[in-house]
């Protein structure tokens, strides 16, 4: 049965830490049941252990187009995307950042719609605007000109303003939140 694939991924995975091992079975169990989306899920979860992130999103959307109701699919594929965006906007890779962004804004987008309140959504939505402004308010710092600077600033405060109504609801749903209040207050000031 698939689930045996899964429960040995499991032991190798976790008991014996041995994600090669796991990821055997995992691709022999996807050998013999494609179709079945708790081992591409399974398979997606070792990738993202082992680092290799490209094979994981592959995994991710092909377990989201078996299952596109599930919002925890689409915001552990929003957070990938949000990381390659973030990795390559720091590599002065705008054209990747753009299109990685822009990924990870629909996810995001899907999986608040999905589950409104669930507080994960919502804070890593607004904080992926946020992390791009505070990025963006750094590299204006760095130009010379007032010009440059003050058009640079004001790009960097928009996308603290699009990260406010996603940290606002955050706070609503967990009111203690540290990084959730500590990043409305830099947003506020």
């Amino acid at each position: 049965k698939n689930n045996v694939y899964i429960d040995l991924a499991l032991v190798y995975k976790r008991d014996l830490q041995d994600t090669a091992k796991a990821l055997e079975f995992i691709t022999l169990g996807r050998t013999r049941y494609p179709e079945v989306n708790s081992l591409i899920r399974e398979e997606a979860n070792i990738y993202l252990q082992t680092g290799r992130v490209n094979e994981a999103i592959e995994k991710l959307e092909i377990a989201i187009s078996k299952t596109p109701e599930e919002s925890n699919l689409h915001l552990v594929l929003a957070s990938q995307y949000d990381n390659l965006a973030a990795e390559a906007f720091r590599n002065n890779k705008m054209n990747d950042q753009a299109k990685y962004f822009a990924k990870a804004e629909a996810s995001y987008k899907k999986a608040v719609e999905l589950k409104p309140d669930l507080f994960d959504s919502h804070y890593n939505f607004g904080a992926m605007y946020f992390n791009l402004g505070a990025e963006m308010a750094n590299k204006a710092n760095d130009l010379k000109s007032d010009a440059e600077y003050n058009a640079a600033k004001a790009k960097a405060d928009e996308k603290l303003k699009q990260a406010l109504p996603h940290l606002e609801k955050a706070r609503s749903l967990s009111p203690s939140d540290r990084n959730t209040l500590n990043s409305l207050k830099q947003i506020y000031i």
